[in-house]
């Protein structure tokens, strides 16, 4: 800051002017005056005085009675402000007084320290320039506060000892880690401090043999008796004869750094054990899942063997049993024909029964090839009435034909198209008791796609039933040792599988008040 030099003829003693009047010129303070007038008349004396820092002498009312150049410079006649505090203390109580301040001089900023010293009854005022002083001291209190940061910054604690081994400087930070004051630790060798694992940091250990280190693992219990980790790092210090004065460094609390390593471990070697139990878990399902495909293979194999073998003969057997219900050969008789015509039936559905099974291996090994082309839907859908009609004539249920869409194509394989409306509208038949009807709709094509939904007024799939009865061997109204309705339980199965091969599908809507509605929905050609 700049000084701006200010002047007065208040006196520099405390208290009221009226009752405390400038004082005389003491007679000391006369002849000091005097002695150093006379000094200044001397040349030489006065070219010395010139070249002290900036001086002046000042009497009890607070007037510069004499003063250099240097001084005059600074604060011309008058008293530097800064300096009044002093000179009432200096010649108050007739000892020296001093404060730094910063001065300016124009531009220039300058720092100083002002002496003032009781002189026979006047105060001498010498201006000390400590500008380089400051200024080093300044940046050498900046470095050591960098240095300080860094520490902090990279480590928990500094540390220094003796060649002895002992403890000649431990930073404050100690405290963070050990809760215990610095003071208390210096003094101590460092091995009453911490300590490595293998015993004495000092007997053994680069410590030992004066060689630099980093990291070296050592622990101390803190003030609770714990058990606190350290990475100790330090460097051996050398006089400049060469001879060892002792070691300084670095200590990093790695306690809870540690803990998460040694708990980390613990885990990860319960997930390798883990990982382990899974692939011996995986392996073992594969050994497993390979017994059952080949089990499977093995089962669609027999029955697709099975299937052909079982088809010649029962060929045969519905051949004969058709040229014997026409009487080819001559006429039969009432009872006769009564069994000819159970043996047909009993063939043909037993027929039914191994095409089923044929091709629902073929769909298990994947073998069942589609030949899909456009269809109009009335042909399939034409076919398949046909089938059934006679069938829900005897039974006494009424059939509704569909009336509308019926020019719609759709990209199938029309003969695995007429099986699956013909297991649909079978099955409604089967489920539907007299009196009933049972019906087809066809809705108008959406999204790329024709929904035909077979419907019926029977006695509809139980909700708990909706899903499984898609699953083979599954029925909706019979268990598995007392089935109510012909059949393996595989029509819907199938059906489903080959619509979902030709791109479509089939969904359920059903109650036991309403009766079932099985939709088909087929690709659009």
């Amino acid at each position: 800051m700049r000084v701006e030099a200010v002047t007065t003829d208040a006196p520099l003693w405390p208290g009221d002017s009226a009752t405390r009047p400038n004082p005389p010129a003491t007679a000391e303070a006369t002849g000091s005056m005097d002695l150093l007038s006379a000094m200044l008349a001397d040349p030489r004396l006065s070219a010395l005085f010139e070249r002290l820092p900036p001086f002046a002498l000042v009497d009890a009312a607070g007037r510069v009675t004499t003063a250099n150049s240097a001084y005059r410079l600074l604060a011309g006649d008058n008293v530097l402000p800064n300096a009044l505090p002093l000179v009432v203390e200096a010649i108050g109580s007739g000892r020296r007084a001093a404060r730094r301040d910063a001065l300016g001089i124009g531009s220039d900023r300058r720092f100083a320290r002002i002496d003032v010293f009781p002189v026979n009854g006047l105060a001498a005022i010498v201006v000390h320039d400590v500008t380089a002083e400051t200024l080093a001291l300044a940046k050498a209190q900046r470095e050591h506060q960098r240095a300080d940061d860094i520490i902090r910054a990279s480590s928990d604690w500094v540390w220094e000892t003796d060649r002895d081994g002992r403890l000649t400087y431990v930073s404050d930070r100690i405290v963070h880690s050990l809760a215990l004051p610095a003071m208390l630790l210096q003094g101590r060798r460092l091995d009453e401090v911490v300590d490595g694992p293998n015993g004495s940091v000092l007997a053994t250990g680069p410590l030992a043999t004066l060689q630099p280190f980093r990291d070296l693992a050592v622990h101390a219990r803190d003030a609770r008796g714990l058990v606190r980790q350290f990475a100790l790092s330090g460097v051996p210090t050398f006089d400049e004869t060469g001879t060892f004065r002792g070691f300084r460094g670095t200590g990093t609390d790695v306690t809870e750094r540690v803990a998460a390593d040694s708990q980390a471990r613990r885990y990860r070697g319960e997930l390798e054990k883990a990982l382990g139990q899974l692939r011996q878990r995986n392996e073992e399902l594969d050994h497993a899942l390979q017994d059952a495909q080949a089990a499977t293979r093995a089962k669609s194999e027999f029955l697709a063997v099975m299937s052909h073998e079982l088809r010649t003969p029962l060929n045969a057997i519905i051949g004969f049993s058709e040229i014997m219900s026409h009487a080819l050969f001559g006429p039969l008789n009432a009872r006769y024909l009564d069994y000819v015509n159970d043996i047909l039936r009993s063939g043909r559905h037993l027929l039914n029964l191994i095409n089923d099974i044929l091709d629902f291996a073929r769909i298990e090994n994947r073998t069942l090839r589609l030949q899909t082309e456009p269809v109009p839907v009335r042909e399939f859908i034409g076919d398949a009435l046909t089938l059934v009609e006679i069938k829900a004539a005897e039974k006494g249920l009424t059939l509704v034909r569909p009336s509308l869409h019926l020019d719609a194509r759709v990209k199938v394989d029309r003969t695995r198209a007429l099986q699956i409306i013909e297991n649909l509208l079978s099955n409604a038949l089967k489920f539907t008791p007299a009196g009933g009807t049972i019906g087809i709709e066809i809705a108008q094509p959406e999204d790329g796609r024709v929904r035909i939904s077979i419907w019926d007024t029977g006695k509809g799939v139980p909700l708990e039933k909706q899903v499984a009865i898609f699953e083979m061997f599954e029925q909706a109204h019979s268990g598995a040792l007392a089935r109510g309705q012909e059949g393996l339980g595989l029509g819907l199965t199938i059906a489903r599988a080959l619509a979902r091969q030709m791109g479509g599908d089939i969904v359920l809507e059903s109650s036991t008040e309403r009766g079932s509605r099985f939709s088909v929905v087929f690709p659009i050609a």
